[in-house]
């Protein structure tokens, strides 16, 4: 929104803080194409084995318990792509900026 409008409609302008990718984000955009079909053909076993009555989990919400499993299970190298990954979003300035977490490094 530019600072006219903004003052037009009595709105203080704020700049958009830049929001971290989690590590599991960011092994789901660079491994969607692997991970698509997985999270689908799951989701779709989840939704035929509810009880009656049951309420299935939103798509969303299935989706990212998959995707933070699949890169707990995943490989060093790939999580070290992943770490890689989000350390050249940082050094590049990317909206998608974040460090990896003082906790995660060892």
């Amino acid at each position: 929104m530019s600072s006219a409008v903004a003052k037009k409609l009595n709105v203080i302008p704020i700049k958009k803080s830049a929001r971290c990718l989690a590590l599991w984000q960011a092994y789901q955009k660079q491994y969607w194409d692997m991970l698509k079909p997985i999270v689908e053909k799951l989701y779709v076993a989840h939704l035929r084995d509810l009880s009656k009555g049951e309420k299935p989990k939103s798509r969303i919400q299935f989706q990212s318990e998959v995707v933070r499993q699949r890169y707990e299970d995943e490989s060093e190298e790939v999580k070290t792509s992943i770490e890689a990954y989000i350390e050249n979003l940082n050094n590049e300035g990317s909206d998608e900026q974040c460090n990896i977490p003082e906790w995660y490094q060892e």
